[in-house]
């Protein structure tokens, strides 16, 4: 920088350092944690997004998925953003946090098979090929044209619009992957008298059925936050007992507690006390943990909470 004084140039160039590293620093946390996210979701059997976590970690460092897999790895005649995507940098992730990797149920499979499907293959050619043009760059122009399409080509938005052939891989695959854990939907609960219990429902949580039929001594659904609850009518004119359940008990709701935690708690207790409803437990003094207990006309417990799910056997 000719005609600038020493000092402001000697100042430009720690400013110039700091920045360099900051953004090396930025860099890390991006490798890093793409990695551990992709690993989360394979826990959490979320495994779109696990795919996509690690094709992105795939661009951040491209020598991480071969050292967890024990593959030898050199530095390549590459554009690299920084240290933090070299090998040294990788070798430290594997230190770290493989056994995230190895225990986990199918990790390391897992990562074997999306680093090794076809379409990850291609598009990693692609990206070091724009690595090179990176490293070659005439000016910086040039380099700042490539810089943007390497933006646009680690996009988060393109890696999941483009790998919905990975995902068909992988569920067509002999990787036996584990599946969603079972949504318990829809709990249905006989009842003798359908409409008292509609209104014990109603009443208790200010909602309104979302389907009703009068076949077969009436139905009636409510919908709770992620599960349904169903009041069926007992057919006294059916025939049989095609689920070889037995004679039904003197109360349905014999040996059945469900546990409900509620925000609001007071709301649902001013409930159930202005429509009649016989509180058979509760406690009201405990703040954080209060609760009350009710049975619906058909014996059903109910527990109302405002304390993370835990029954109605207090300690």
């Amino acid at each position: 920088m000719p005609g600038l004084p020493v000092g402001i140039i000697k100042a430009f160039q720690v400013a110039r350092f700091q920045m360099v590293q900051a953004q090396s620093n930025d860099f890390s946390k991006i490798a890093f944690e793409c990695f551990n996210q992709a690993v989360r979701c394979l826990e959490d059997t979320e495994l779109d997004e696990a795919v996509a976590r690690l094709r992105a970690g795939f661009f951040e460092n491209l020598y991480i998925a071969p050292l967890l897999l024990g593959q030898k790895v050199e530095k390549q005649p590459i554009w690299h953003p920084g240290p933090d995507a070299e090998p040294d940098a990788a070798a430290e992730y594997v230190s770290l946090f493989r056994h995230n990797w190895s225990d986990t149920r199918y990790g390391l499979k897992f990562l074997r098979f999306v680093w090794t499907d076809p379409l990850v293959r291609n598009e990693l050619r692609s990206y070091m090929n724009l690595c090179k043009s990176l490293r070659q760059a005439r000016d910086s122009r040039q380099e700042s044209d490539l810089v943007k399409e390497r933006s646009r080509f680690t996009s988060m938005n393109r890696i999941k619009r483009t790998q919905s052939e990975i995902l068909k891989r992988i569920t067509s695959s002999d990787l036996d992957m584990p599946t969603s854990p079972p949504f318990l939907g829809l709990v249905m609960l006989a009842s003798r008298d359908p409409s008292a219990s509609v209104d014990f429902y109603r009443n208790l949580f200010e909602v309104e059925p979302v389907r009703t039929s009068q076949v077969s001594g009436g139905y009636a659904e409510f919908e709770l936050s992620g599960i349904h609850i169903g009041i069926h009518g007992y057919n006294h004119h059916g025939q049989g007992d095609p689920y070889e359940l037995g004679p039904p008990p003197s109360s349905f709701g014999w040996g059945a507690f469900f546990v409900i935690r509620v925000s609001g708690f007071d709301r649902y207790y001013e409930n159930a006390v202005r429509t009649g409803i016989e509180i058979v437990d509760c406690d009201l003094e405990s703040q954080g943990q209060r609760f009350f207990v009710v049975k619906d006309p058909s014996g059903y417990v109910l527990e109302i909470t405002e304390e993370e799910l835990r029954g109605v056997l207090h300690t």
